[in-house]
């Protein structure tokens, strides 16, 4: 079974945390349950979904929308393309384990939104949904 974005875990040094260790190498993720978390996941399962949530508010279900929109301007680009969902990509095959025991393979990684790779593979597009402002 495939885990959620609900359930996952996340890679210790992912791309979405650089900048903040950039910052202070101090930081640490709290990864807390928070309600712009949780709209965020809502938002993020929403972009994949033919139906909004009522739980949006109109400015949350603006952004999903803005995403679905950005996403099928992409694909226009991407005739015959591979679509990527959901995947873990990793930066380089070293071996790192967190503080919890977890094994990670690159130094960061992470779960890409969406990507689709060119019919002959010389061209892709990633995207990574932000979302809980």
């Amino acid at each position: 079974m495939k885990e959620t974005a609900e359930s996952r875990k996340h890679h210790p040094f992912s791309a979405s945390s650089l900048q903040c260790r950039e910052a202070s190498p101090y930081w640490e993720s709290t990864n807390s349950d928070s309600e712009a978390s949780r709209a965020g996941i809502l938002q993020h399962g929403a972009v994949d979904s033919e139906d909004l949530p009522e739980e949006l508010s109109d400015v949350q279900a603006e952004a999903v929308l803005a995403c679905k929109n950005y996403w099928n301007k992409i694909l226009l680009n991407f005739p015959g393309g591979l679509f990527i969902n959901e995947e873990y990509l990793h930066i380089d095959n070293e071996k790192i384990v967190d503080e919890a025991g977890n094994e990670w393979f690159g130094t960061s990684g992470g779960f890409l939104d969406r990507g689709i790779i060119s019919a002959e593979k010389k061209r892709a597009a990633i995207c990574d949904w932000k979302f809980g402002m």
